[in-house]
C-alpha cells in the first residue's frame, strides 16, 4: 500500500471536499485504506515510524483545513504506531516499553482513583 504524503493527502481531499457525492461506500473505502495501512505500520517498524510522520502531516492539513473529525481520525490512528514504537517519546511511558500486564494494573490504580 501507497503511503506517501501526496498520495495520502489526495484520498483525504476526496474525503474532506466540500458538497462531495462521495457515495457512503467509497467514503468508507477510503477511511478502510488508512486502517489497513495503520495495520501494515504496525506489523513493520520501519513502515510505522514512516506512516507516523505522514499521519503527522495530515493531521496539520486537516486542522488548516478546519476538519475537525479528520484532525482526530489522523491523531488516533498515529497514536496507535506511538503506542507500539514510543515513536519520539510519546505514548504509554517515554523512556521504556510497557506490556499490556503492567498497564493493567496502573490501570487498575487509576480506575481506583477516580472511583470507576
Amino acid at each position: 500500500m501507497r503511503s506517501d504524503y501526496e498520495y495520502l493527502k489526495k484520498l483525504v481531499d476526496n474525503l474532506i471536499e466540500p458538497g462531495s457525492k462521495l457515495k457512503i461506500e467509497d467514503r468508507s473505502s477510503l477511511n478502510d485504506y488508512f486502517y489497513f495501512l495503520t495495520l501494515e505500520g504496525l506489523e513493520d517498524e520501519q513502515k510505522g515510524i514512516e506512516i507516523f510522520e505522514v499521519y503527522t502531516k495530515l493531521v496539520n492539513y486537516c486542522e488548516e483545513k478546519k476538519i475537525k473529525f479528520y484532525v482526530g481520525f489522523f491523531f488516533s490512528l498515529s497514536e496507535l504506531l506511538t503506542v507500539k514504537y514510543r515513536i519520539g517519546g510519546k505514548g504509554l511511558t517515554a523512556d521504556k516499553s510497557m506490556s499490556k500486564d503492567e498497564w493493567e494494573k496502573r490501570f487498575e490504580t487509576t480506575k481506583k482513583r477516580l472511583n470507576l
